[in-house]
C-alpha cells in the first residue's frame, strides 16, 4: 500500500534533508529558495539530499532529470532548482 503525504509533510522532509546536508545557518528554507544560488549546493550535495529523501519516501530523486524538466519548461534557459521543485517532484 502506497503511503500518501501532504505537501506540508513533504516540504518538512525536504527542509530537514537540506538542513542536514547543507547546514544553511542564517538562511530560511522557503518554497522559492534556490539550492545552488542561495544555499551554495554542489553536485555532491544533490546526491546527499537525494539519499536523505530516499530514506523518508523510498523513492530516488534524480536531480539531473529534475533539472532537465525545469529547462524544458523554460525553453532551455539555465535554471536553479528550488525547494518547491523538489516538493512538486516528490508529490508526483
Amino acid at each position: 500500500m502506497k503511503t500518501t503525504y501532504s505537501e506540508e509533510e513533504i516540504f518538512a522532509a525536504v527542509e530537514a534533508a537540506i538542513k542536514t546536508v547543507l547546514n544553511p545557518k542564517g538562511h530560511d528554507i522557503l518554497p522559492g529558495t534556490k539550492l545552488t544560488g542561495e544555499l551554495g549546493a554542489e553536485s555532491i550535495d544533490f546526491i546527499d539530499i537525494s539519499c536523505e529523501l530516499e530514506k523518508q519516501f523510498d523513492v530516488e530523486l534524480d536531480f539531473r532529470k529534475l533539472s532537465q524538466e525545469r529547462k524544458a519548461k523554460t525553453n532551455g534557459a539555465a535554471v536553479d532548482i528550488t525547494v518547491q521543485d523538489i516538493v512538486d517532484h516528490l508529490k508526483d
